[in-house]
């Protein structure tokens, strides 16, 4: 991908580090990955024993680094930086900059496509770098070996722009972005990458084409078959000409990017899609794409001849999520589909600097197209109340996404942090030394674990419940168990009838929240924060989804009280039952339970 295509990456990573609003509530969730240098662009994800790994081009304010980046992750949340790769073994062909990786599997080795390139000089003729398409292998996905020679370039497709053009067509170099899938009705690979026509092939295969544009680009398509072993196996199958043309109308995109294309069964019927990163100028300006029955199609559909028919923006199919959320994809580029060889789960993932984000597809069954979901997470541990007396119940609250996503029940392992006075861990204990279970059945977005806590030897105990590696990080509040000689007052706000076993010692604790009043048609929420402070208080259901944002600003320190009119936040009134309340402060976050009636 060249640096035209990077403009609204950057106006997007300049407005974050400038202190720009984060996404509106409405965004749809996703796991997201960052690099450590800068923000990560074209990239492929493969999975292998139950790990993700991704392969990514690092870009940092200067540029695209020379090498890619490689994360892996369990849960597509939490990654673990791993060496970069492609870093050695480079050649005379290469030597400068290796982009857009594209990683297939075949009989236990693992064959990455990617883009080399080579600077031009700065005398001469200088212009665009000189890009050809290399390979490398892998069987464990760390070490990778380069092919010393690349595999395809711009002399092995004729109807390209050559190098011999590169005095007076300085942008010959655009020959990269290699995707790689493979088409079970035909029984080889298809190779979908871009590049630049020549003025004599742009002539003879475009209608009415008007004045030669140097800066356009075409999506080509290579071939090989199934036991492809050297660069000999690939054949030029030629452009894709319809992507000269883009709209149906014939308005037409100069930019394509980063092209991807698979095949799955819609409605009974099997289908292309072919995904493309374009712009009707130099630089990127959204992710287009385009379905038809055939990858190698070169025209529209129309008047009942066969051909692709032109969908438009990504954008255009008002993508959802279960919960209510919407995504504009403005800001999308370098999309990739990808289905988990391990769960034949589908998941759809995008480049929006400075991060990538991924989503599980949910294809329509009525209409056209697919939603996005966020991936399966625990989110929440949320113990009420957070202060008893040893031997007392406490409810804990797991809340969770997309537990529908397909998969099944799953079983989330927990651990248990004791604390010092200070809020310090003072190590790990196993949670059914302390009668919580070890794991729990997550078969909701809501999953209650009533826990009988026990009685010690010693109070206060203060811990903290978590889960276990690598989503330590998703953790409750400090719990706190007191003796029964500390004395019990009570405290509403830690149950719909505002009764709490917290000793007098914690009574005066100066973060509070606690329901006002017995329950209700329209219940009332008190807190007090110790210091002024951005104060966000949320509803949720028992199934943890989001309801009602209540409050979202900056609150002096003191009491302040809220009303709910039992709504959601379309104004939508809420059936009868049991809500929660969270709320988040500088100072800490507390929870209660409402009852609407």
């Amino acid at each position: 991908m060249t640096p035209r295509a990077l403009a609204s990456s950057i106006v997007t990573l300049v407005a974050l580090a400038l202190g720009a609003s984060e996404p509106a509530q409405s965004q749809i969730a996703a796991g997201t990955m960052a690099a450590p240098n800068g923000y990560p662009k074209d990239f492929s994800i493969v999975k292998r024993e139950g790990r993700f790994h991704v392969y990514y081009i690092e870009a940092g304010p200067g540029g695209d680094f020379n090498y890619l980046g490689h994360q892996t992750s369990a849960d597509l949340y939490h990654w673990t930086v791993e060496p970069n790769v492609l870093v050695a073994g480079r050649s005379d062909w290469n030597p400068d900059f290796v982009w857009a990786p594209s990683i297939v599997e075949r009989d236990g080795t693992y064959w990455m496509f990617y883009t080399g390139v080579r600077q031009r000089p700065a005398d001469g003729c200088p212009g665009a770098p000189y890009q050809q398409i290399g390979v490398a292998t892998s069987t464990d996905l760390d070490q990778w070996t380069l092919e010393p020679e690349s595999w395809l370039d711009p002399t092995e497709v004729p109807w390209a722009l050559q190098p011999q053009d590169s005095c007076a067509q300085p942008m010959f170099g655009g020959f990269r972005d290699p995707s790689v899938v493979w088409d079970a009705e035909t029984n080889q690979w298809l190779m979908h990458y871009v590049t630049i026509p020549s003025p004599e092939s742009t002539l003879a295969n475009v209608p009415h084409p008007g004045a030669y544009d140097a800066h356009r680009y075409v999506v080509a398509l290579a071939h090989a078959p199934a036991a492809f072993a050297a660069d000999s196996d690939w054949t030029d199958a030629g452009a894709l000409w319809i992507t000269h043309a883009a709209f149906p109308a014939g308005t037409g995109m100069t930019t394509w990017e980063s092209p991807h294309a698979f095949k799955r069964v819609w409605q009974g019927s099997d289908l292309w899609f072919l995904f493309a990163s374009t712009g009707r100028t130099n630089y990127v300006e959204g992710v287009n794409f385009m379905t038809g029955p055939s990858p190698s199609l070169s025209r529209f559909q129309k008047k009942g001849r066969t051909g692709w028919t032109w969908r438009g923006s990504i954008g255009n199919l008002l993508i959802r999520d279960q919960y209510g959320h919407s995504n504009s994809a403005a800001g999308w580029f370098a999309t990739e589909y990808f289905r988990d060889p391990e769960s034949g789960l589908e998941y759809f993932a995008n480049c929006s600097a400075p991060l990538l984000e991924i989503r599980q597809i949910k294809w329509r069954s009525a209409d056209y197209g697919f939603d996005l979901d966020p991936p399966f997470a625990v989110r929440e541990i949320l113990p009420l109340p957070s202060n008893v007396v040893g031997g007392n119940p406490i409810d804990v609250l797991l809340t969770a996404l997309n537990t529908n996503d397909g998969v099944g029940p799953r079983r989330v392992a927990l651990e248990v942090v004791p604390l010092n006075v200070e809020g310090d861990s003072l190590g790990v204990l196993t949670p059914s030394a302390l009668g919580l279970p070890d794991t729990v059945v997550i078969a909701s977005d809501a999953t209650h674990v009533t826990w009988a806590t026990p009685r010690l030897d010693a109070y206060p105990f203060r811990l903290r419940i978590q889960l276990a590696p690598p989503a330590a990080d998703v953790r409750s509040q400090t719990i706190t168990l007191w003796g029964a000689g500390a004395g019990v007052v009570e405290r509403p706000g830690d149950s719909p009838h505002g009764d709490s076993n917290e000793p007098a010692a914690r009574a005066t604790e100066p973060l509070t929240l606690r329901v006002v009043g017995a329950p209700g048609a329209a219940p009332a929420l008190a807190l007090r924060l110790p210091g002024r402070s951005v104060t966000k208080l949320a509803l949720y259901d028992v199934r943890g989804r989001p309801v009602r944002r209540l409050l979202d600003r900056e609150l002096p320190a003191g009491a302040t009280n809220v009303h709910w009119d039992g709504c959601d936040d379309a104004g939508v009134r809420l059936p009868a039952g049991v809500y929660f309340a969270r709320l988040e402060t500088a100072s800490g976050m507390r929870a209660a339970r409402l009852v609407l009636l």
